[in-house]
């Protein structure tokens, strides 16, 4: 599907609308949800944020099992300064009523801003991810600093939803001050999973964020792929919009 192309083409309405014919709900991080027949006002409201830009697409990444898939781009919107860089996940969800798209990414690229994003999925307790990444949840829900870095590759890197990189530092120093400040609150965060979408190398997942450390929140959306190899992760790259308390 050619969403996010079509999403950044000037007078481009009917197409897009045309190309998600399909579409039975789509969530977007920054305008909320849409049915079918809102998808031209979602399209209007898209344009809003890059009008007046030249809009280049970069693919990051993309995730397919059986009928769901995850693409990763960024999205950088040129000719003005500073130049805007926006990291993307869509989510294809093919459900029995429908294709259900959901968009993650941080409003702060766009206008310095933070947004809050309720759960757009319910918890699914049953899920198991892939070995690595489960041990790497395990870690980070215990706020277990030493046991969260032993599951990270030395050349590992982590990608805020801003687009900030840590990581590919000699002994984790850049990513060690990384988690230091998400376990600062009072512990680690555990994360409610809603839906993962794997291949052999990456895993995508859906979470609500429910607690960070000491403090408790309505459940917000997100989502974060992790690249692995068999024992360790390689990479992670997180789309929400959550700024801890």
């Amino acid at each position: 599907m050619n969403l996010m192309s079509l999403l950044t083409t000037p007078n481009a309405r009917r197409a897009f609308v045309d190309e998600l014919s399909g579409v039975f709900r789509l969530d977007d991080a920054r305008f909320g949800s849409f049915v079918p027949s809102g998808l031209a006002d979602y399209y209007s409201k898209f344009q809003e944020i890059v009008s007046g830009y030249e809009s280049r697409i970069t693919e990051i990444n993309l995730i397919e099992h059986e009928d769901n898939r995850v693409e990763e781009i960024e999205l950088r919107l040129c000719g003005k300064e500073p130049l805007t860089r926006l990291p993307v996940a869509i989510v294809y969800d093919q459900t029995s009523q429908g294709l259900h798209i959901r968009l993650y990414y941080s409003n702060y690229p766009i206008d310095q801003t933070h947004q809050d994003r309720a759960a757009i999925l319910p918890a699914n307790h049953g899920l198991a991810p892939p070995t690595p990444v489960s041990s790497y949840q395990k870690a980070f829900a215990e706020g277990d600093l030493d046991a969260t870095l032993a599951m990270l590759e030395p050349t590992a890197t982590v990608r805020e939803p801003s687009g900030g990189t840590f990581g590919a530092d000699p002994g984790h120093a850049g990513l060690k001050d990384f988690y230091k400040f998400l376990y600062s609150f009072g512990g680690g965060i555990p994360l409610e999973y809603c839906s993962v979408i794997a291949n052999v190398k990456s895993c995508a997942l859906e979470y609500n964020i429910v607690r960070v450390g000491s403090n408790s929140y309505s459940p917000q959306a997100g989502l974060a792929v992790y690249d692995f190899n068999e024992n360790r992760l390689t990479g992670i790259r997180i789309y929400d919009d959550f700024v801890p308390s």
